[in-house]
């Protein structure tokens, strides 16, 4: 994919920014909040939101701490329930304090 190493760290350092571009994007973590925890690739990201906050949110999150620019896909297994209407607040999608979510992401 790169043709050589300083291409790589460009990439590299590029999406580290992207990352850092969108933590500045989120809401404050409230202290009473929502725990809403999400897990992607066998890693736990845990975190508290608002009950009004948006599942758009939830993906800024996401593509915040892995870092990437793909798309991101949240749903539950168990009932199958994909949360894709980004506009709608955590508990207008169903969700509840102390969820457990899955993210997965969609190459665009």
């Amino acid at each position: 994919m790169f043709e050589d190493d300083e291409m790589m760290q460009a990439y590299q350092l590029s999406i580290i920014e992207y990352a850092e571009r969108i933590k500045k994007k989120l809401p404050p973590i409230p202290e009473d909040g929502w725990k809403i925890t999400i897990c992607y690739n066998n890693n736990i990201y845990e975190r508290r939101w608002r009950y009004t906050s948006k599942i758009k949110d939830l993906k800024l999150y996401v593509q915040s701490e892995i870092p990437t620019s793909n798309k991101v896909e949240l749903f539950t297994p168990f009932p199958r329930t994909l949360y894709d209407n980004d506009e709608l607040t955590l508990k207008d999608a169903g969700l509840w304090n102390n969820q457990t979510i899955n993210a997965k992401l969609i190459k665009e």
